[in-house]
């Protein structure tokens, strides 16, 4: 089986990178963290097809599992500049 984490946090050297070490350590998992990739916003005219969001999507799709691991600070960032657009 082959398993994918993401990794969300803004310190990418923080606690959950430290839980994500440690359960690769013991799955043989691959970590993808996402600040070593450059995304843009949604754009309806398509002027971001250059960003990495389609290239990581399909490398993504090649495994079973996902392992999804965000700090709450980057969901309460997430949700606070939905809530103002």
């Amino acid at each position: 089986m082959r398993i994918a984490v993401v990794l969300g946090t803004s310190k990418s050297d923080g606690n959950t990178r430290l839980l994500v070490d440690a359960f690769v350590a013991e799955s043989d998992a691959q970590v993808f963290d996402l600040s070593d990739y450059k995304f843009s916003f949604f754009d309806y005219e398509h002027q971001n097809r250059g960003d990495a969001f389609i290239p990581l999507i399909n490398e993504l799709t090649c495994f079973d599992t996902y392992c999804i691991c965000i700090t709450s600070l980057l969901v309460f960032n997430v949700r606070a500049i939905k809530g103002f657009f």
